[in-house]
């Protein structure tokens, strides 16, 4: 829970720091200059995609805050697989991790991951509630100056009836956000 905590407090932070500079002329222009080049990554160079309980669930683009990577603390990386729709209204659905920045991350049950620097979460469109995770594994194989690639897979619990939801085949490649500290 205290994971969820401070991951939504990151994510709550980001958007208050996105709506407080959103006005600011500079702003608009670091923003547009994100868009075509992210270390060397259009905006549009991002792309995810998994099956959850057998359906499909995947994106290949960014704005720079969701399906981008952020660097949160040594060693530590964050992000959050969004499917942008710019008709969305409410909450879209969205995977969000906190995990090593190389190699794999195992967590075991999200009530009391292995290491209390990780954390991941789900949430179905229009859901207000996470679901948590009997166990997940997230792979970072690449990560260089333009972004990270990687995979993941696991269990996750549906909060609305316990139900376990198997989760494959996931992978993502996705820039560093401009907003990361690289």
């Amino acid at each position: 829970m205290n994971h969820l905590k401070l991951l939504l407090a990151i994510i709550f932070g980001i958007c208050l720091l996105q709506a407080c500079l959103g006005n600011n002329s500079a702003y608009a222009a670091k923003k547009d200059a994100a868009n075509k080049n992210v270390s060397g990554s259009s905006a549009a160079d991002a792309s995810f995609s998994c099956k959850i309980d057998g359906r499909d669930f995947s994106e290949n683009k960014n704005d720079n805050l969701a399906n981008a990577a952020f660097k949160t603390s040594p060693g530590i990386i964050s992000f959050a697989l969004v499917k942008i729709d710019k008709s969305q209204k409410g909450i879209p659905e969205q995977f969000k991790f906190v995990v090593a920045d190389h190699g794999t991350t195992t967590m075991h049950n999200s009530n009391s991951t292995d290491n209390d620097n990780y954390s991941a979460s789900y949430g179905p469109r229009d859901y207000n509630d996470a679901f948590g995770f009997k166990e997940l594994t997230v792979t970072v194989t690449s990560s260089d100056a333009s972004g990270i690639k990687g995979t993941f897979s696991g269990t996750l619990i549906d909060p609305r009836g316990d139900k376990k939801i198997s989760v494959t085949d996931g992978k993502f490649d996705l820039p560093w956000s401009p907003y990361s500290t690289k």
